[in-house]
């Protein structure tokens, strides 16, 4: 109780709940284009058949 007591006084307005939303939302945006990004520079140096298999066969590891 005296943790939602404290949220409450600290985020007391409209405002700060948009501001807090559209903070986590883009830390998820921004944490989804690392793992593209990750992805993507390993396909650019993909030069054969058995390269890009092997890439997709890891990307199991990449799930969001």
């Amino acid at each position: 109780m005296k943790i939602l007591r404290l949220i409450d006084r600290c985020i007391d307005s409209f405002e700060k709940r948009i501001f807090l939303f559209i903070f986590f939302l883009c830390l998820y945006w921004l944490w989804q284009n690392v793992w593209q990004l990750i992805l993507f520079g390993k396909l650019f140096f993909v030069t054969d058949y058995e390269s890009l298999f092997y890439i997709q066969s890891t990307l199991s590891m990449y799930q969001s």
